[in-house]
């Protein structure tokens, strides 16, 4: 383990580790949403069932044209949406796929709120001469308005979002590509999260310190101790993970 002094890059997942929230994606309220969005731009579908119907073919065409791995590969979602339209004979642009993205995620999310601290921590941090760098498994098309929406897209000097790259969390290539982009030495970066495969295993694989957050939007079933991780909290405990870090 690197002497917690040493930390020169400190990485944060985002959900479930500074941002609360839930989200709904599977309810036929939230696709009658989106298939209300894409029939006022041109693309009818009939009902949800049809778009679902749909929306799981032209992903698992995605997934197997890719070589996908479930588990550690990351494809880009506007490519679905685009599909959408053009199944209806409907040709879209980036912003038009971007925007159905945004519909959908707003119609499927129920809360979003940073933890208590967040940006106080986030900037102690900082403030102690570490970079804090952002490392996400998500899509780029509605996780960079959702941390516009709650001001954090200012408070980090790096962000890497999984869609973007291709691989996600918890693959060592993600962590890799992060580290060399930013030309620090993994045994100086700290990662912090909430999720014990992807955050802790991850980081371990990739020769990182892991700091373990158990919250409420970590998967079902986590532990309440990690075993590799640094340290584990009861929670979003920031006072705790400042004091690891030596921060007053």
């Amino acid at each position: 383990m690197a002497d917690n002094k040493n930390y020169t890059h400190v990485f944060f997942d985002l959900y479930g580790t500074l941002l609360d929230i839930a989200t709904d994606e599977e309810s036929d309220a939230t696709w009658e949403v989106l298939r209300k969005f894409l029939a006022e731009n041109g693309a009818e579908y009939e009902d949800v069932k049809e778009l679902k119907i749909f929306w799981d073919k032209a992903e698992s065409k995605l997934i197997n044209a890719q070589g996908f791995n479930k588990e550690e590969s990351e494809y880009d979602i506007a490519k679905l949406y685009k599909e959408a339209f053009a199944n209806k004979g409907i040709q879209s642009d980036d912003k038009l796929a971007a925007e159905a993205a945004r519909v959908f995620r707003d119609a499927s999310r129920k809360f979003m709120n940073l933890y208590p601290g967040t940006v106080e921590m986030l900037r102690k941090v900082k403030d102690s001469g570490r970079q804090i760098v952002l490392l996400s498994n998500a899509q780029t098309l509605f996780t960079v308005p959702e941390i516009e929406a709650v001001g954090l897209d200012k408070e980090f000097e790096h962000i890497f979002i999984s869609s973007e790259f291709g691989w996600k969390k918890p693959s060592a290539k993600f962590y890799d590509y992060a580290a060399e982009k930013l030309g620090c030495d993994k045994n100086s970066v700290l990662m912090v999260g909430n999720d014990p495969v992807c955050d802790i295993d991850g980081a371990k694989n990739a020769g990182i310190d892991a700091f373990y957050f158990l919250t409420g939007v970590s998967p079902q079933n986590s532990p309440e101790v990690h075993p590799d991780a640094v340290v584990s909290c009861a929670g979003a405990d920031y006072d705790e993970l400042l004091k690891y870090l030596q921060i007053d």
